[in-house]
């Protein structure tokens, strides 16, 4: 087997400026396939680009229950969002969840929300080719799996690649040199998602799913040039044992300031701000 790497963004639609940055690395042939948000002001603006580049690349609905504003009624979604429909929930509260008494009656909330984001992405990609994933990796947690997968078969919807936020520890700990470089939060997160993925990759067996390993979890924010040479042959062999693919996952161009205010709080700002995605951007180019 050779390795196969496939280059992702994640995020397009999220703002005009984000939106901009990823059109042209995937007009430059730097990018394999990307990931659409819905529910961002921008999204008629962001599917004008999408159109003329979905022919040669896999497109995959971004599943957003965390930030900007929700696609159904207020009304329906009460738990989720705050009077301005604004998602108001953290990935923590998802995860407390599992154990509330109450998380059925969320559920419901969840499902139609998901229902909606993913009829709105089916529409406007015109394709029966379903491919699906979620900002911050949210469908991996359980009561919002299960809901996905209750909104799929409910909808008779066919997919053909539902991301597992599944990603080795093994060859970031063969390179000790870059111990002190990684988040702590991320590496908590991904010994979690490594724990759910247990429960979606038996979903995916049983739909003939194909999977692939994500590399761009422990070090989401900055996936940087340098650090991605020094491990990026631990990831070959690890990949080439297994005999998966590797979906490297990049969040690439920095937004406005002004394009955030109306749909994140302040203290959201940072991460898509941060220069740091510009040097995901650069990195792509020397790739």
């Amino acid at each position: 087997m050779t390795v196969i790497i496939d280059k992702h963004a994640d995020d397009f639609g999220l703002t005009t400026a984000t939106s901009n940055v990823i059109f042209d690395l995937c007009q430059d042939n730097k990018l394999d396939s990307i990931s659409l948000m819905v529910n961002m002001s921008c999204f008629d603006e962001a599917l004008d680009k999408l159109r003329i580049i979905s022919k040669s690349k896999n497109i995959s609905i971004h599943l957003n229950l965390l930030e900007g504003k929700a696609v159904s009624n207020k009304k329906d979604i009460q738990w989720l969002v705050d009077g301005d429909s604004k998602f108001k929930r953290s990935w923590f509260d998802f995860f407390i969840l599992n154990f509330s008494p109450n998380r059925n009656a969320i559920k419901k909330e969840i499902k139609h929300e998901l229902k909606n984001q993913l009829l709105k992405g089916i529409n406007a990609l015109d394709t029966k080719n379903i491919r699906i994933d979620s900002h911050q990796h949210l469908h991996m947690i359980p009561i919002v799996f299960k809901a996905l997968v209750e909104v799929v078969n409910e909808n008779e919807l066919k997919l053909s690649y539902i991301r597992v936020s599944k990603e080795p520890i093994l060859p970031y700990l063969k390179q000790p040199k870059l111990y002190k470089t990684y988040s702590v939060v991320n590496i908590v997160k991904n010994l979690i998602l490594n724990l759910f993925s247990f429960y979606v990759e038996k979903h995916c067996n049983q739909l003939n799913l194909e999977k692939m390993y994500i590399w761009g979890l422990i070090m989401s924010g900055k996936m940087d040039y340098e650090r991605i040479e020094i491990l990026k042959n631990e990831f070959y062999k690890y990949s080439l044992k297994k005999e998966r693919k590797i979906e490297m996952i990049f969040h690439p161009g920095s937004s406005q300031n002004n394009e955030l205010e109306t749909e994140l709080n302040e203290e959201d700002r940072g991460f898509y701000l941060s220069k740091n995605r510009d040097i995901e951007r650069e990195t792509l180019y020397k790739l």
